[in-house]
């Protein structure tokens, strides 16, 4: 039945992005994929577990201590900001206090990577800022964008990602480094306190 060709193979119930990866690896036909069920149950993670931690206390940075760098929490107002290169990939992101100064595109920065004893230097061609205010005292300060905008923004983001981080099976870790002042903080904190 010629009419046959033309009709649609459709899949769903449970679709994720192992199950993406095995159909394309299989040459699969399909032409619709329904995904839901993953979106909505977030079945690696079912629960959202959230602990609020303080990072300053009238206007004194905290940091949560433990023998575990992991759970150990970043003391001060932060700013994140993240550097690239001359091509556009993606270096590194940077978090420092938020009364630093921003890295600037072009000048040497000496950062902290997180879990390394040293300290290395950077020189981004490009600097974007992560945080943007879009509340402030309930209210919105510019317009929300549009999903379309929204969409082209995480598109572009995943593109910039090198492969190594995009990968399904044992991803590259993406390397997120401290400010020197930033860095030094937590030095300060950590020598104050007994673990």
């Amino acid at each position: 039945m010629p009419w046959l060709e033309s009709v649609p193979i459709a899949v769903s119930n449970n679709i994720d992005e192992e199950e993406l990866a095995r159909l394309a690896q299989e040459g699969s036909e399909v032409n619709v994929i329904g995904i839901g069920t993953s979106m909505v149950t977030c079945p690696r993670q079912p629960s959202l577990g959230c602990v609020y931690k303080l990072v300053s206390v009238g206007g004194q940075p905290r940091m949560k201590l433990t023998e575990d760098p992991d759970k150990q929490t970043l003391p001060g107002s932060k700013a994140a900001f993240r550097l690239l290169g001359s091509d556009g990939s993606l270096l590194l992101d940077v978090l420092q206090l938020a009364e630093e100064p921003p890295p600037q595109a072009g000048q040497e920065l000496r950062i902290w990577p997180r879990g390394a004893r040293e300290s290395c230097l950077v020189r981004p061609a490009q600097v974007e800022p992560l945080l943007h205010l879009w509340v402030q005292q309930g209210q919105l300060c510019k317009p929300l964008p549009s999903l379309a905008e929204s969409r082209a923004f995480a598109q572009l983001s995943l593109s910039r990602l090198s492969p190594a981080h995009r990968r399904l099976e044992q991803p590259a870790l993406y390397q997120v480094a401290l400010s020197e002042k930033l860095q030094a903080l937590v030095h300060r904190l950590r020598a104050g306190a007994s673990l």
